[in-house]
Parts: C-alpha cells; structure tokens; sequence
C-alpha cells in the first residue's frame, strides 16, 4: 500500500506527490521486461509482479498502476492550464 506524502486536512484526502518517485522499465537475463517504481531513496513502491515480451506490454501494465509517460504529462499539464473568473492561472501540481 502506498502511503502518502502529505495529508490535505481541510478535504480530508490523502494526497500523493508524484513528482517523488521515479519509473524504470528494464529487461531482465532472459530478455524479458519489468518496471518498478520507486521513491527518491530507492525505497521499491511497486514493481510489475510479471515479465513481457515488449516494452510497450510492459508501459501498458505500468500505466494501470498509475505511470503516466512524460509527453503525455506534459501535454496534460499545458491542456490544464487556464486561466480561471479571477484571472488567476491554475497549473497542476
């Protein structure tokens, strides 16, 4: 279970901060390939459980555990960008 970084005590949600962690794809010694994610220490977050054939099956499991390739994070970041009735520009964090 993945615990949270910090806690947002006026909604009441946990909330995780992304931008701690890393992804890694890699082949293992028979060629298969593996991700795992990981914190800013090292400390394993989670990790595929099973090996693919492709690096794409294994980017496409990842992503039903929360991985988001960079482009599309940036792409997100820039659709989500606006400026809001007061003027004021929200950017996800």
């Amino acid at each position: 279970m993945l615990k949270p970084i910090s806690t947002d005590f006026q909604k009441g949600k946990a909330v995780h901060d992304s931008s701690r962690e890393r992804w890694f794809f890699y082949q293992d010694v028979a060629g298969l390939w593996k991700w795992a994610r990981l914190d800013i220490v090292g400390t394993i977050l989670g990790h595929s459980g099973i090996a693919f054939d492709s690096r794409e099956q294994c980017v496409e499991h990842a992503r039903g555990s929360g991985y988001v390739d960079p482009e599309t994070a940036k792409r997100l970041a820039l659709v989500h960008d606006w400026p809001t009735a007061t003027g004021m520009r929200v950017t996800p964090i």
